[in-house]
């Protein structure tokens, strides 16, 4: 009930009274070569459900929200992902998050994104990039697109992950 209300009340600071400028829309992150001459690009899905967890503040007052969840994917396996964002009226930016793989290797992600501003299950879409990790994602690289949901009386939803990664090839 806690992070329901906390919830509750950061969206209300951050919804269209915010005065952010809401007209421009992110763009997709253009990807990136890998740094392993043997890696190629493969195709990246995942589908998680993921709670919030907490509420901070990002700089200038905006919350932060941090979320847990877990789901399966490719490459991945079952996995747990950790995910920080700033919700700034419909814009999500600073998103940063941590899938920990089936056999305990890392994938970093960073992000930003848009959602709507319906009310109580806000959609969002978010543009990441894959930034490395260790074992086998030590030099990944790459991009995917996620589309999901979040239903602020839970403080939980789903992502739908589609893109492309980069991975080593073996000798």
């Amino acid at each position: 009930m806690r992070i329901t209300k906390l919830i509750a009340v950061a969206l209300s600071l951050v919804l269209p009274t915010s005065g952010c400028d809401l007209s421009s829309t992110p763009t997709e992150p253009e990807t990136r070569i890998g740094a392993d001459a043997r890696a190629v690009m493969v195709p990246f899905k995942a589908h998680y459900v993921a709670q919030i967890v907490d509420v901070q503040s990002c700089s200038g007052g905006a919350p932060r929200f941090l979320a847990e969840g877990e789901g399966t994917g490719t490459y991945l396996g079952h996995f747990t992902i950790d995910l920080s964002f700033c919700g700034r009226g419909a814009t999500l930016d600073g998103g940063e998050g941590t899938f920990v793989a089936a056999d305990g290797d890392l994938l970093r992600i960073t992000f930003h994104g848009v959602s709507d501003e319906a009310f109580p299950v806000l959609h969002f879409t978010s543009f990441v990039t894959f930034d490395g990790g260790t074992g086998r994602f030590e030099n990944a690289t790459g991009t995917a697109t996620v589309q999901g949901s979040f239903d602020v009386t839970t403080g939980s939803g789903p992502a739908d992950w589609e893109g492309m990664i980069s991975l080593p090839q073996p000798h």
